[in-house]
């Protein structure tokens, strides 16, 4: 993000910025913590002397008013002050800089883009699918199974790639092992400082992951129709299709999940959720966390199943290779405060 100095001279400083209404602080470690705007003003004054601390300090201990505090004392005010320079955020000597969001994107173009994407991807699936049968999975040889395995590998690469791509212009995204809801493992691309961008950015953040992922199988669709007897093609082609529904699907808390949100304004649904099941209250949130969870655990359980009950080489290695690739992508802001 651009800086902005905002104030120089002043007695102490700190860095701030707002993106779709909500304001955050810079602290020490690179993090960010979400405030309200009262605070970011009541920083302000003090750093410019409009509001000296010393006498915030005389107001707390009963002198002169300096400062009207709508909401809180003059007590909480000074503690809350002295907590930011304590930690570090609000330092003597420092400008007040403002950290300035980038313009958001224009959406259209890319989900129109995408929409094209997923329907020529569609057409090469539809073209393979009548070709699937017990014939088809005696078939396969231990060439195709390991081939399959690692070109899907390669396409969850291309789809993590998207998402830190995208990422690398705003902040410093990093890869990671998680559980995708809970329950099944997966690397994952964290966005966490993409909250700090603004809604259209966001939804471009996790829309560039299976974009790419797309694009990246426009020749498996074309070898599709080339060499329709292929089983390689055939089974990374399906792979992917699936894969990419996967990440989108909502009930899973991945990139479906952040674009809903973010593209409804939707915020704290997974939080809130978890706390209305706490507290026994009926809500839709609380409704959406237990169909997702009950889903992940489902989809662990399905494929805990498939494994057992499938025998043979030339059947499980393609079936672990598809569930293993259902779970390894998903782009995830788990501090966003949605």
């Amino acid at each position: 993000m651009e800086r902005e100095v905002e104030h120089d001279d002043t007695a102490y400083g700190f860095v701030w910025g707002t993106v779709d209404g909500t304001y955050f602080l810079r602290e020490p470690d690179g993090g960010f913590r979400t405030v309200n705007r009262a605070v970011v003003d009541l920083l302000t004054a003090v750093a410019r002397g409009s509001v000296p601390l010393p006498k915030l300090r005389e107001q707390a201990d009963g002198g002169t008013v300096v400062v009207e505090t709508a909401g809180t004392t003059a007590e909480e005010a000074l503690a809350l002050v002295e907590s930011y320079i304590e930690s570090g955020v609000f330092r003597e000597g420092d400008p007040v800089v403002r950290l300035v969001p980038p313009a958001g994107v224009r959406l259209w173009p890319r989900v129109g883009l995408f929409v094209c994407l997923v329907a020529v991807v569609a057409v090469g699936v539809a073209h393979v699918l009548p070709s699937l049968s017990s014939a088809f999975l005696a078939g396969l040889t231990v060439v195709d199974v390991v081939a399959a395995v690692g070109l899907a590998a390669a396409y969850v690469a291309v789809h993590e790639l998207g998402h830190y791509a995208v990422s690398a212009h705003h902040f410093d995204p990093s890869i990671r092992v998680d559980l995708v809801n809970g329950v099944l493992p997966a690397v994952v691309t964290d966005t966490t400082g993409a909250w700090m961008l603004p809604r259209s950015r966001r939804v471009w953040v996790n829309l560039a992951g299976p974009l790419l992922e797309l694009v990246a199988a426009l020749p498996l669709v074309a070898l599709a129709f080339l060499d329709p007897g292929s089983r390689l093609v055939t089974l990374v082609l399906l792979t992917v299709a699936g894969h990419v529904v996967f990440a989108l699907n909502p009930l899973i808390h991945g990139d479906g999940y952040w674009i809903v949100c973010d593209w409804l304004g939707l915020e704290n649904v997974r939080t809130d959720g978890i706390e209305d099941l706490r507290n026994r209250r009926l809500s839709w949130r609380a409704a959406y966390v237990t169909v997702s969870y009950a889903f992940g655990v489902g989809l662990l359980v399905n494929l805990v199943w498939v494994l057992t009950a499938v025998s043979g080489l030339l059947v499980v290695v393609p079936v672990v290779g598809l569930g293993a690739v259902f779970a390894l992508a998903r782009s995830d802001i788990e501090v966003q405060p949605w």
